[in-house]
């Protein structure tokens, strides 16, 4: 009788053997969690370790509808705070591989489904029909009235800040608060980011290759997306600092032999996976 560890079906490891499958692969996803933006110098904004509290409050606590109700003030200055930290870093090498991969392929076989808020895939040069922010950005304002779709790209920056000063950001269709265009506790992912996600796996082709970069994918319902482009053939290429629980059997994925995992910082190890179709300039000596 074979032993149990017999079966057990390996991701791949050799950058050599992803490159051969790369130049054949068509329709791409990439799939981003908060480890692309740790590689800048930001911290997660969900999850453990996302740090931080102001005014006594603890970092969940600043994250709800009820927070924003209740102390509107504390809850924009904090993710103001957010904000001012995104500001103080840059794109990194693998923000711009990304960014390069995807005006290579265009948007009929690329897309980035961003958990990020920060906003760095867009200032890397992401196309924005390409950038799928499922989370929301830290930088776009929406109305907080439930039945009012007002909606602002790149709201909180100098225009926030002028009217800071007289009191806090009004809709101007219906005087409620305007708040962060970000998902909060309890809310549903960023809807038109959702459906453009599923229209691009729903199409009648199959998807060559998942990128995970940065996440270990078990963050629901976000996560599902990773499922839907198994479903339709896909093989995973995980990209993060650690191994963490996904071996030796492929962990929550269940990654095979058909699949691969990089170890190590996404801004060096991103630009050397994608270097056969974007070329070497992102790699970072």
């Amino acid at each position: 009788m074979a032993s149990a560890s017999a079966t057990i079906s390996f991701p791949k490891t050799s950058m050599t053997s992803f490159h051969a499958h790369l130049k054949q692969y068509k329709r791409i996803v990439a799939f981003l969690g908060a480890g692309l933006s740790s590689s800048s110098g930001l911290i997660a904004y969900h999850g453990v370790g996302t740090g931080g509290s102001r005014h006594g409050h603890e970092f969940e606590a600043l994250s709800s509808v009820k927070a924003f109700s209740e102390t509107p003030r504390i809850v924009l200055e904090y993710h103001e705070e957010r904000r001012r930290q995104a500001r103080g870093v840059q794109p990194n090498a693998a923000h711009e591989a990304i960014a390069a991969l995807a005006r290579v392929k265009g948007s009929a076989d690329f897309v980035a489904i961003d958990m990020n808020i920060d906003g760095l895939c867009s200032r890397a040069g992401l196309p924005k029909d390409q950038n799928l922010e499922i989370h929301g950005n830290l930088f776009d304002a929406k109305c907080s009235k439930p039945d009012c779709d007002y909606f602002k790209e790149g709201f909180f920056n100098d225009e926030y800040s002028t009217m800071a000063r007289r009191g806090l950001p009004r809709c101007p269709r219906c005087a409620s608060d305007l708040r962060p265009a970000v998902v909060w506790f309890g809310e549903n992912l960023r809807k038109d980011a959702v459906d453009a996600a599923k229209a691009f796996l729903a199409k009648d082709e199959p998807i060559d290759l998942i990128l995970v970069i940065g996440t270990t994918a078990q963050v629901w319902p976000a996560a599902g997306f990773v499922d839907s482009a198994i479903d339709k053939g896909a093989s995973v290429a995980m990209v993060n600092v650690d191994r963490g629980s996904l071996v030796p059997e492929g962990g929550a994925l269940g990654l095979t032999a058909k699949d691969w995992y990089f170890v190590g910082d996404p801004a060096d190890m991103v630009p050397r996976l994608l270097a056969p179709l974007i070329g070497n300039r992102y790699i970072r000596l």
